[in-house]
């Protein structure tokens, strides 16, 4: 008797790290998630833009040369099992929008002192490092 593998579904190929730990600085910008995962041979940088019913775009800074990549299928099965585990930058902009200017210019302030490359955004010469990922 012949048994026959079983194919790996979506959700079970990013298994390994869905909603673990291990999906690090997750974020929802508009259809698009983002977030850092620490994988098994390093840190990856991973994106993912959903449809209502699909992905429609995906990449990651891992080796892999399936599409999606697993940590591409995590993010995303993370999303759909905790999208309160992301952080909403819609939700957010719109709490800040409320903020005056002061204090706005306060947190641009300790941004840039906590993350230098944020100076990227303002248009700032010399910090549009090409290697980070944009997610817009």
């Amino acid at each position: 008797m012949t048994v026959k593998a079983k194919k790996k579904t979506f959700d079970d190929r990013g298994a390994e790290y869905a909603d673990s730990s291990l999906l690090r600085q997750r974020v929802k910008v508009g259809k698009t998630l983002a977030c850092v995962i620490d994988g098994r041979y390093g840190t990856y940088r991973t994106r993912a833009t959903l449809t209502p019913t699909r992905i429609k775009d995906a990449d990651c800074s891992c080796p892999s040369e399936y599409w999606p990549c697993k940590h591409a299928a995590a993010l995303v099965v993370t999303y759909r099992k905790s999208p309160q585990s992301f952080v909403d930058t819609d939700k957010l902009l719109a709490y800040l929008k409320e903020k005056p200017v002061k204090e706005l210019v306060a947190l641009i302030r300790e941004m840039v002192a906590a993350a230098p490359a944020s100076l990227r955004a303002l248009g700032v010469e010399g910090f549009d490092d090409d290697d980070e990922e944009r997610y817009d």
